[in-house]
C-alpha cells in the first residue's frame, strides 16, 4: 500500500504562476466562466443558482470545476471534450443526481495557455470553492494545476496522458482518463510490427504528449527490430505556416527511405502535415497518434488523409465496434445520444468527457462534498466499463485505463475498423 505523501518537485516557474494567478483572479477569471446545472445545454448561458453556499454544504448542488480551452490551438478537440461532459452530467443529473444534489459545473477557459489555466484553477479553488477539478485538457497545463490541487487537496480528473516524469513521480489527488504515452507506442509499435515494416521514420510537434508518444513508439518498435528514425526538424502547436519546417521533413524522409511514416502532433495540424508532405513527394504509408479519431482529420478534404491508420478507442466508430467487446455496448449507446444531441457522432475526444462524467460520479458518490472521501471512492473504482476503456484505481494507480485500443484506417473519408489491440500495458 502506498505511503500518502507525496513526492513532488515545484519548479521557480510554477511558484511564479501560482503568484500571477493569484493576481489575475480577479480581473480574468470571471469574464470566461459558464456555470450550468441541469439541464445542461451547448450554450454559454449562467444557469447558477442562489441556494449553493460557500461549501455545498449537503444540500443544493455539488460544484465542480472545469477547466477547458475553449479558445486557442486546443479548442476544436476540447469542444468534443465538454460536449460529452456536459451531455453525460446532464444525464446523471436527470436520473436524480447525487443522492438528489445536482451536479453544477463551473467551467472556465483557459485559452490554451498556462498561466490562464492557473488562474482559472486559483479562481475555482479559492472564490468558487468547487468539490472536485476536471481538466486541464493541454498536456502541458498540467504540471502546475496538479501541483496545486496536491497543495489543496482537492480531488483532479484530467482529459490527458500526464509526462513520463509525472508518472513517476507520486500524486495523492489527481487522476486520469487517459491510456498514457507507452500505452499509444506500445500499440503503433505493434501495427508496425504486424505490417512487416522495417524502417519508419517518425515526425513530430513539439506538444509533449506527442513527443514522449513518438519517444515510446521507437522504444517499442526497436524492441520488436524496427529501424526508428526521429526527423530532427519539429515545429510548435498553432504555427500558421508549416511549409518551410515540412520541406526539411519531407527531404529527411526521402532520403532515409522508410517503409512508413508516423506522425504524432495535434489534430488540427495532422491533415496540414499529411497533405504537405504528400505534395512534397513523400508517398509512404502513414500512422496517426489516437487524436486522428477526430472530425477536425477532414479538415483539408478526405482524400487528403486517405490510408492513414492509427490506434485509438472504440469511439471512432463505435458502430463497427465487435459484439465480444465489453464496451461496444457502452460505446454504441453514447455515440447515439451525442450524435442525437450535436448532429454528428462521438469521436476519441468525447470519450474523455464521457468517462470524466462517470468518473466523477463514482468519486461524488463515495464522497458526497468530503474531498478526502472523493479521492479514496476513486481509489476504489475496479472494472468500471466506460466509453474509452475499462478503469480501475488504486492508491498505487491513478493511471486507471489499461486497455480500449484499436486499429483503424481511413477509407473513403470514413473509419474502418482493422482490429483490435493488445499492446503492453500503460505505464
Amino acid at each position: 500500500m502506498r505511503t500518502r505523501k507525496a513526492t513532488l518537485k515545484t519548479p521557480v516557474l510554477v511558484l511564479m504562476f501560482l503568484l500571477t494567478a493569484s493576481l489575475l483572479v480577479v480581473g480574468c477569471g470571471g469574464d470566461d466562466t459558464t456555470t450550468t446545472t441541469a439541464p445542461v445545454g451547448t450554450d454559454t448561458t449562467t444557469a447558477g443558482t442562489t441556494e449553493t453556499t460557500a461549501g455545498g454544504g449537503d444540500s443544493g448542488p455539488i460544484k465542480v470545476g472545469v477547466i477547458l480551452p475553449l479558445t486557442g490551438p486546443a479548442a476544436a478537440p476540447a469542444a468534443s471534450v465538454k460536449n460529452g461532459l456536459e451531455l453525460e452530467i446532464e444525464a446523471i443529473n436527470a436520473a436524480g443526481g447525487i443522492g438528489g444534489r445536482q451536479i453544477e459545473l463551473v467551467i472556465e477557459d483557459d485559452g490554451s495557455v498556462v498561466d490562464k489555466a492557473v488562474a482559472a484553477a486559483t479562481k475555482l479553488i479559492q472564490q468558487d470553492n468547487v468539490t472536485a477539478i476536471l481538466g486541464p485538457f493541454p498536456p502541458y497545463e498540467l504540471p502546475a494545476t496538479r501541483q496545486m490541487t496536491e497543495e489543496a487537496q482537492i480531488p483532479q480528473i484530467i482529459y490527458q496522458p500526464p509526462s513520463l516524469q509525472q508518472v513517476s513521480d507520486t500524486y495523492l489527488w489527481s487522476f486520469t482518463n487517459q491510456q498514457g504515452v507507452r500505452y499509444n507506442g506500445s500499440a503503433a509499435a505493434q501495427m508496425m510490427k504486424e505490417a512487416g515494416y522495417k524502417k519508419v521514420v517518425l515526425v513530430h510537434d513539439t506538444i509533449p504528449t506527442f513527443v514522449e508518444s513518438v519517444q515510446m513508439t521507437a522504444e517499442f518498435g526497436r524492441q520488436a527490430g524496427i529501424e526508428m528514425i526521429v526527423a530532427p526538424d519539429t515545429w510548435d502547436d498553432g504555427e500558421t505556416d508549416l511549409t518551410p519546417v515540412l520541406t526539411k521533413i519531407a527531404a529527411f524522409i526521402q532520403n532515409a527511405n522508410p517503409d512508413a511514416v508516423y506522425i504524432g502532433c495535434n489534430v488540427p495540424s495532422f491533415p496540414v502535415v499529411v497533405k504537405t508532405l504528400r505534395s512534397l513527394g513523400v508517398s509512404q504509408p502513414v500512422i496517426g497518434a489516437p487524436s486522428v479519431g477526430h472530425p477536425a482529420t477532414f479538415s483539408q478534404g478526405p482524400e487528403a488523409v486517405e490510408g492513414v491508420e492509427f490506434a485509438s478507442v472504440l469511439l471512432v466508430n463505435a458502430g463497427q465496434g465487435p459484439s465480444d467487446y465489453e464496451g461496444t455496448a457502452v460505446a454504441v449507446e453514447f455515440d447515439k445520444r451525442y450524435t442525437e444531441k450535436y448532429g454528428q457522432p462521438a469521436d476519441f475526444f468525447s470519450g474523455f468527457g464521457y468517462d470524466t462524467a462517470h468518473i466523477l460520479e463514482a468519486g461524488l458518490k463515495g464522497g458526497g462534498d468530503d474531498k478526502a472521501k472523493i479521492r479514496d471512492a476513486l481509489e476504489s473504482i475496479t472494472d468500471l466499463q466506460l466509453a474509452n476503456g475499462k478503469y480501475t484505481y488504486t492508491p498505487e494507480d491513478h493511471l486507471g485505463v489499461h486497455d480500449g485500443y484499436f486499429q483503424w484506417k481511413i477509407e473513403g473519408g470514413k473509419y474502418v475498423l482493422v482490429k483490435q489491440l493488445d499492446p503492453e500495458p500503460a505505464q
